[in-house]
């Protein structure tokens, strides 16, 4: 084979992984959707619950499966064999934890979580008011937590 076929050669496949993976991450991002109370009790809720890391700093641990499969907090009236948990968003504000999920459609090769890990600032000790945060901007009062 030449020098410059194998030159194009490499460079076609170069792009065309490049141009896989690049769609990956576009469709994942194209399809995450931040869900609401309603959806999150119709699916079985979400749990959210102190861990301590490693290193000693404080975390989260927010489980969340919107399959419909799991019951977490509440029985599942929903199924949803195409969505995936995709990330949790945590915020500590003024003696609140505010929690967010999101979904995405589910990606052949990609392997979704039911649960994931949020640090929190290591300054976070204490009792906080836990917030679950609509995409509306409204929140559901889940009660109490307490960071050690």
């Amino acid at each position: 084979m030449n020098k410059t076929l194998w030159n194009v050669f490499r460079l076609t496949i170069i792009f065309l992984v490049t141009a896989s993976l690049a769609q990956a991450s576009i469709t994942g991002w194209l399809t995450c959707k931040h869900r609401d109370w309603d959806f999150v009790q119709k699916v079985g809720g979400v749990e959210v619950t102190t861990v301590k890391l490693g290193n000693g700093q404080p975390a989260v641990k927010v489980q969340f499966n919107p399959s419909g499969t799991q019951a977490i907090t509440c029985k599942p009236v929903l199924m949803n064999s195409a969505l995936a948990f995709d990330k949790a968003l945590v915020r500590v504000s003024h003696g609140e934890v505010r929690v967010k999920v999101y979904t995405t459609r589910v990606e052949k090769g990609r392997v979704f979580p039911d649960a994931v890990i949020v640090p929190l600032p290591r300054k976070a000790h204490g009792n906080y008011r836990l917030r679950y945060e609509n995409p509306d901007g409204s929140f559901f009062e889940m009660g109490a937590l307490i960071v050690p």
